[in-house]
Order: structure tokens, then sequence, then C-alpha cells
């Protein structure tokens, strides 16, 4: 598993509230790594998707894990009611991706305990359903296992050598220090 870098414990209590409050039922593999990490910010990550739809990502970078309690815009029981009027009905944000994509859980009973990614750019500006959304997988156990570490220096550019570059003259007089 990747590495989750928070000091910040969360205990059944306050998860329980959080379920009385949403009035919704967490699953257990969620529950249970609320308890044990309680979100946070992720070492360079990165997951991969499934393309179903030509706009789809293929995969992204995970960046954070909202807990409670927690700094840098990454407490849960915020973002939950900052994204409540956008995400489908009965789904929760979990964490954040890059370029200010949400990864998120349903708690619908037809999809209990999916993992889907909210795309903002493509998010309708009105509340999402669970079709609006790229599907990841089935449980956060899944989801979880899914997430590798990402160095960009292990990236292959073999094939993407830059030809040429054209370089606006008063911007080029700033970097020259002309």
């Amino acid at each position: 598993m990747i590495k989750i870098n928070n000091s910040i414990r969360s205990d059944r209590s306050t998860i329980e509230q959080f379920q009385n409050q949403i009035k919704l039922k967490l699953p257990p593999d969620y529950i249970a790594f609320l308890e044990q990490y309680n979100g946070g910010q992720t070492e360079p990550s990165i997951f991969h998707m499934k393309i179903e739809h030509p706009l789809d990502l293929e995969s992204t970078l995970m960046k954070s894990f909202f807990g409670f309690g927690l700094e840098h815009g990454d407490d849960l029981v915020e973002k939950y009611s900052f994204y409540k009027k956008l995400l489908p009905a009965d789904s929760i944000p979990i964490g954040s991706a890059e370029f200010g994509n949400i990864v998120l859980m349903s708690l619908s009973i037809e999809n209990y305990g999916e993992i889907y990614i909210w795309d903002q750019e493509r998010a309708p500006r009105r509340q999402s359903a669970l079709h609006d959304l790229q599907y990841i997988t089935d449980s956060f156990a899944d989801f979880l296992k899914r997430i590798m570490p990402y160095n960009l220096r292990d990236v292959p550019i073999k094939g993407y050598e830059v030809e040429s570059l054209w370089i606006h003259p008063d911007f080029y007089k700033i970097l020259s220090n002309d």
C-alpha cells in the first residue's frame, strides 16, 4: 500500500457521527481505513481506470484521502458539505485526484461501495448522477490495491522529444533578463 502522511487519528464515535449526519452507512473496508489512517496526503501515486468513453481518463494521480479534522482542505465533513449538491445523491467524496477531480464512493443500494471519479472539467452544471462519472472499481479495498507509487523520472519519454519551440519575444526577454 502507498504511504499516507497524517498524524491525526480518528475513532469509531467520529465515524458514527458522520454516518448519522449523512444518514448513510459506510462500508466496513472504508471504516477500517478511516480508523487506521484517517485519510491524509499520499506519496506520489497513480491509479488506472477502464476507458469506456472517448473522454474518460486512462489514469490520474492521487493527491490525498479525506478524513476527519484534517488540514489542507482534506476534511471529510467539509468536503461532503461542499460537494453534496454536485455529486450524485447517496455518495461521498473520499479523496482528491489531480486537476481538482474528486474520488467518490457510492453509498446507494444499487452501487454500494463502488468507487468513481468526478472529473470537474466534464461535470454537469447540475447535481451529477453516477452515469455522469467514470467508474473505477467495486470496492474501496480494491481501489487501494490499484493505487501505485509514481515517480515521473520512471516514465519513459522516448518518442516525445521536442522538435521545435517558439517563445514569444517579450517572454524571451524576461527569461534571458534582457
